[in-house]
């Protein structure tokens, strides 16, 4: 299972006299990407290059990269080698350069925006995503609390499940996020433990975070 970013990361790296910085961040889709290398350009407007690498898609198989001006090789390439060894998706880390002044090589670009990345990494946080389905439980009033307690025992176990909401419009309608292998022990503990008094239906199929 994949790894993205809940909270973002930043990291710094030097070498003779360039400065490298490095940022991690959570992308959705490709215009958001476009928009924090935007933002990056903007906030280091002094600086010679901003490169990028990012992965998107269930197994990462989305993905780009930019060197910004730099050798073709020495700054996208080899940060997104760093985001694919480290198990991520759905994210894209960001190097800005400021140059010191210093040619550094070929091996010296790839070996300080590797690091630069690397540094980002580990200063993020991260989540694993899951395969999830989106559960409706439609039941009495009085048997909410023993959904709850139902769903409480499952997460006992370490699944991944929590209530997203409760609808009492008609009758009590739960909405459930859990994670898809354990979708149909759920139906069947509710099932059991009300008589039958319960209806499910599975909404969709999404990812979530554990």
């Amino acid at each position: 299972m994949l790894k993205t970013v809940i909270k973002c990361g930043y990291g710094e790296v030097v070498e003779k006299k360039s400065k490298f910085l490095g940022e991690l961040h959570h992308i959705s889709s490709a215009e958001e990407a476009k928009e924090l290398v935007a933002a990056a350009k903007k906030k280091y407007y002094d600086a010679r290059h901003h490169c990028y690498a990012y992965l998107m898609g269930e197994t990462g198989e989305i993905k780009k990269y930019g060197d910004d001006g730099e050798p073709q090789g020495t700054a996208g390439l080899p940060m997104l080698s760093v985001l694919e060894g480290s198990g991520l998706t759905d994210c894209i880390v960001i190097v800005t350069r400021y140059f010191g002044g210093t040619l550094l090589g070929t091996g010296g670009l790839v070996r300080a925006y590797s690091a630069a990345a690397e540094a980002a990494i580990a200063a993020a946080v991260f989540a694993v995503k899951i395969s999830a389905v989106k559960l409706s439980v439609k039941t009495d009033y009085k048997n909410e609390g023993t959904v709850r307690r139902i769903c409480d025992n499952i997460a006992g176990r370490g699944v991944s499940i929590e209530i997203e909401g409760v609808d009492y419009a008609d009758g009590c309608v739960i909405t459930v996020n859990v994670e898809s292998g354990e979708a149909g022990c759920l139906e069947k503990n509710l099932t059991e433990a009300l008589s039958g008094q319960v209806t499910t239906e599975r909404l969709k199929e999404f990812f979530m975070m554990k």
